[in-house]
């Protein structure tokens, strides 16, 4: 769990995607260590908050590594992508299939897209430094967004 730091502070978990030099984007391997994250917060009858931000300040989360997920996503039919890497939760986990009854709180610092923004807005409260920006970029990849951004699901 290299590119996901947990800080316990009483209640309070604070979650941080530190992949900085990737603007935080999500590679298979940090997705699916949110996953595991979110699933034991959840768990965990002391844990009360948890707040996800990213590490630096240029991005909070800049949505899935296109470099590792776009081969694969493209090579896959969508049935076998979501079983293989998705297990039928979103990106991060939260963004979709995942209930959790505790207050989820996004720091958002910087740039939230794509992925990202929708990570934030699967939160409950949404807190901005002043350089946040908020973006969705999906179609000019010939995406729409998946989790949070229109509420629709494509793999249904």
């Amino acid at each position: 769990m290299a590119d996901i730091r947990v800080d316990r502070q009483g209640a309070v978990w604070l979650v941080t995607i530190d992949r900085a030099q990737k603007m935080n984007s999500l590679d298979f391997g940090a997705h699916e260590a949110l996953v595991d994250v979110w699933r034991e917060f959840d768990a965990d009858d002391s844990a009360r908050v948890g707040v996800i931000t990213g590490a630096g300040d240029k991005a909070f989360c800049a949505g899935a590594d296109l470099k590792t997920y776009t081969m694969s996503f493209a090579t896959l039919p969508p049935h076998e992508f979501r079983r293989k890497w998705v297990d039928g939760v979103g990106l991060g986990g939260i963004t979709r299939g995942m209930e959790i009854d505790k207050p989820l709180i996004a720091a958002v610092n910087g740039f939230a897209i794509s992925g990202g923004l929708e990570i934030a807005l699967a939160c409950d409260l949404r807190f901005c430094s002043d350089n946040a920006e908020f973006a969705l970029q999906d179609s000019k990849w010939g995406f729409h967004a998946c989790d949070g951004g229109d509420g629709d699901d494509p793999f249904r």
